[in-house]
């Protein structure tokens, strides 16, 4: 299964670029830092897919 987020090498949480083709790399990570809740999403999505998620 091919993952929707990443670990950039400072551990910081990101969309995996490969995912959505159609948008920049910076477009994606712009758009995250525009708005603050979205990183909380994506920091859960990340747990669930390293598989630490209890549900």
């Amino acid at each position: 299964m091919e993952r929707l987020t990443r670990r950039s090498p400072s551990g910081k949480i990101l969309l995996n670029r490969s995912m959505f083709p159609e948008y920049a790399e910076e477009t994606l990570n712009r758009e995250v830092s525009a708005f603050g809740p979205f990183s909380l999403v994506l920091e859960r999505l990340c747990e669930f897919e390293d598989g630490g998620s209890d549900n």
